[in-house]
C-alpha cells in the first residue's frame, strides 16, 4: 500500500480536470462549489457555518430552547469514530462515502514541495496503531495552510475529516495511484 513517489500530477479524479491539485477537488466537493487556486485559496469548511450572531433571531423574540439546539447541531457536524475495518470499506469505494464526517487515525509519509503546504500523503487506519507501520491506507489529505501549520513529515495524527472521494495521482515512478481523498476539518499530532 505504500508508494514508492511523491505526488506529481492528477491524473484522474472521477471526472474533474485531470491537473486540479487535491485542495481544488476537495474545493469544488464542498457545498460552496467555489473555483480554487491550487494553492492560494482558504476553502471553507463544510463544518463551519455563519457566527451564531448572523444567525440569532432579531433582539424583538427571545430564542426557544429547541431552535437553540437545532442551531448548534448544525454548526457542529458530528465526526463518527470508525473501525479499522470500516476504514477499509470507506478506502475500497470512496467515492460512495463522500461528504460521510469521520475520524482518522495515520502517520505522514509525504508533505514537501511535492505536495505543497496544503495538501500531504499519509498512511490512514480508523483506529490508532501501536505502531507507525501499522496503518496501511495510502490516502491524500487536503485542508488550508493554517490547519496544517505545525504538521510535518513523520507525525502520527488523529484529524476530523470529510470524504471527499477518490484521488488518481501520477508517482515519480510513472505509476498511477487511486487512493481515497480526505478534506481535514481538524488535526492534532499524537
Amino acid at each position: 500500500m505504500c508508494c514508492a513517489g511523491g505526488v506529481i500530477a492528477a491524473v484522474s479524479t472521477g471526472g474533474t480536470n485531470p491537473k486540479e491539485s487535491p485542495r481544488a477537488m476537495a474545493s469544488s466537493a464542498s457545498p460552496t462549489n467555489a473555483a480554487a487556486s491550487p494553492r492560494s485559496e482558504v476553502i471553507p469548511s463544510p463544518s463551519r457555518s455563519p457566527s451564531p450572531s448572523a444567525a440569532s433571531p432579531s433582539p424583538s423574540r427571545s430564542p426557544s430552547p429547541v431552535s437553540h439546539a437545532a442551531r448548534t447541531s448544525a454548526a457542529a457536524p458530528a465526526y463518527k469514530a470508525i473501525s479499522a475495518r470500516q476504514w477499509q470499506l470507506i478506502a475500497k469505494d470512496p467515492d460512495s462515502h463522500a461528504g460521510e464526517h469521520i475520524v482518522v487515525f495515520g502517520v505522514v509519509r509525504q508533505f514537501d514541495s511535492s505536495t505543497g503546504t496544503d495538501s500531504f500523503r499519509a498512511d490512514v487506519s480508523g483506529e490508532e496503531q501501536y505502531d507507525a507501520y501499522d496503518y496501511d491506507t495510502n490516502t491524500i489529505l487536503t485542508a488550508d495552510e493554517a490547519t496544517l501549520s505545525d504538521v510535518v513529515e513523520g507525525d502520527e495524527f488523529r484529524a476530523n475529516v470529510v470524504v471527499v472521494g477518490s484521488y488518481s495521482y501520477e508517482t515519480t515512478l510513472g505509476s498511477t495511484l487511486t487512493v481515497p481523498l480526505l478534506m481535514v476539518d481538524s488535526i492534532r499530532v499524537i
